[in-house]
């Protein structure tokens, strides 16, 4: 039944042309904001922060859920539900969609799923290792181009995965394990636009005091995979980059980083000089009072405004904190 509905959806949208901003102002993401905090006990919350793709006409989401990484649809014809799909146990870290088909990233293998039939295609690791890789190492974003997908595989770096003949090609360490000092750096975020990925990459080991091992962002060309440009996170002037989701649109890099809006053009990046991100304090006037608005999760561009989930922290009458979770729209 519940395959006949989706595929009934699917054919009364066809022919609809979404604008992010349609989705966005239905009640189905509004609850996915909602739900990005969850008051597991009195003053404990837990995070649930989402990850998004957008079709042409429907928008699929993952969230953590009671447990459990449901993926969900919305309808352009029905911004005010939403459909789930299939639901997991073990963690997602993301979901990518292509043709008909969606990808979904764990720890170390990526599935298939057919939209037409709902059914599950196939199963592929993401590495050739005989086994699991350790936590540093797992998988942590993709981003697709071509008949390839791109995975930013952790401390192993970009990994490279052939749609049509559902084979892992080949890796490139980019350089983040075995740098100066033994320090260690993981590939966390991936978006790619034309010819260039940008890879967002966090620091493992700890910075010492003559050597650093490298956070920030990663310039990736397709072409020639040997032309990549490292651009560290000015920790004087920018911080550094962490648990980090970005989205490349129009020449620009959108960053969500560690709760803050940050952007840089895609051209700074050719540099290989220490950057420091442009910030965008977004602030929401809550009982009379203007707060910051801590993004929660993966983001959306659209017409160079950001789309997102976001948290407020509200104080009390009794002076606790209390996390509000909402829609962003920048």
């Amino acid at each position: 039944m519940r395959l006949l509905v989706i595929l009934i959806a699917i054919f009364i949208t066809q022919g609809l042309k979404a604008q992010t901003s349609d989705f966005f102002s239905g009640k189905a993401v509004q609850n996915v904001c909602q739900n990005v905090i969850k008051e597991n006990r009195p003053g404990v919350y837990i995070s649930q922060y989402p990850q998004f793709v957008q079709g042409t006409e429907s928008l699929f989401y993952m969230q953590r859920s009671q447990g459990k990484y449901v993926v969900n649809m919305i309808l352009l014809s029905q911004p005010d539900e939403a459909i789930e799909l299939f639901s997991f146990k073990n963690k997602i870290h993301d979901i990518l969609l292509h043709g008909h088909s969606l990808w979904v990233l764990t720890n170390e293998t990526l599935q298939e799923w057919d939209l037409h039939s709902g059914k599950f295609v196939t199963l592929s690791n993401t590495h050739f290792n005989k086994r699991s890789p350790s936590n540093r190492n797992y998988a942590h974003a993709m981003a697709a181009h071509k008949n390839l997908i791109y995975i930013a595989h952790g401390g192993q770096g970009l990994h490279t995965f052939d749609i049509q003949q559902k084979t892992l090609l080949k890796t490139y360490d980019l350089g983040l394990a075995n740098q100066p000092g033994g320090h260690y750096s993981k590939a966390i975020a991936i978006s790619i636009e034309g010819n260039s990925a940008i890879i967002g990459v966090d620091n493992i080991t700890a910075p010492q005091e003559d050597t650093k091992p490298f956070n920030g962002l990663i310039k990736f060309n397709l072409s020639d995979p040997n032309l990549h440009v490292k651009n560290s996170y000015n920790r004087k002037t920018a911080g550094v980059l962490a648990y980090a989701y970005l989205k490349i649109n129009g020449g620009t890099v959108h960053i969500n980083n560690l709760g803050l809006y940050h952007s840089i053009s895609v051209n700074e990046l050719n540099k290989g000089m220490p950057i420091k991100p442009k910030t965008h304090p977004i602030y929401e006037t809550v009982d009379g009072m203007r707060q910051l608005v801590e993004l929660s999760g993966d983001i959306l561009i659209e017409d160079q405004r950001i789309y997102a989930c976001g948290t407020i922290y509200k104080n009390n009458d009794k002076g606790t904190s209390k996390q509000l979770g909402k829609v962003v729209v920048y």
